[in-house]
Order: structure tokens, then C-alpha cells, then sequence
């Protein structure tokens, strides 16, 4: 009876390390998440400063029209460059339908 009790209590104090052991390294996963989190926002805040600032031979009188008309003869395309309304078009299989069967008619 007394070794039951013995083996009982070595297998409670092996769970209860084992416990432990899992409890501290979910803190240190999840305190390494954190610490990934903090670098990613971190470098992504230098990096949107570096691009905000210009240099000084861009700065100039007369540079934000320059940029705007720049704008103008070439328009910003997003990254996937694809126009949102192009994209409806092709997300509308009607739309589709009846811009081929308006081709067909002509």
C-alpha cells in the first residue's frame, strides 16, 4: 500500500513538472510571438519613414507639380494591376455573357 501510494505521488510530481515544463514554454512561444510582432511593426514604421523622406536635390520649387503632372500622364496602377472596374466585369459572369453575345450580334 505504501509503494502504491509512493508510485502515485512520484507520477503526480512527473505531471505536475511535465505541467510546468509545458506552461513555460508556452510562455516563451508566446513572448517569442510577441517579440516578432514588435520587430515586424517595427521595421515596417522605418521603412514608411525612409520612404517619406526625400532627398534633397528631389526638393525643389515647383516639385509637387511636377509630381502631380507626372501622375496625370501616367496614372497609378496598383500592384496586381488590374482596374477594379475590369475586374467586375470579369467577376459578373452576366456581364461577361452579354458583352459576348453583344460582340456576336454586331
Amino acid at each position: 500500500q505504501a509503494e502504491a501510494e509512493n508510485e502515485r505521488r512520484r507520477v503526480l510530481e512527473d505531471a505536475q513538472r511535465q505541467k510546468a515544463l509545458s506552461n513555460n514554454n508556452n510562455v516563451q512561444d508566446s513572448k517569442r510571438n510577441q517579440d516578432a510582432v514588435i520587430n515586424e511593426i517595427k521595421s515596417r514604421t522605418k521603412q514608411i519613414k525612409e520612404k517619406k523622406l526625400l532627398k534633397q536635390d528631389e526638393v525643389y520649387n515647383g516639385a509637387l507639380e511636377d509630381i502631380l503632372l507626372n501622375l496625370k500622364h501616367e496614372p497609378y496602377v496598383r500592384a496586381d494591376a488590374v482596374r477594379r472596374s475590369q475586374r467586375r466585369k470579369l467577376d459578373n459572369p452576366n456581364l461577361v455573357q452579354t458583352r459576348d453575345a453583344a460582340s456576336m450580334d454586331v
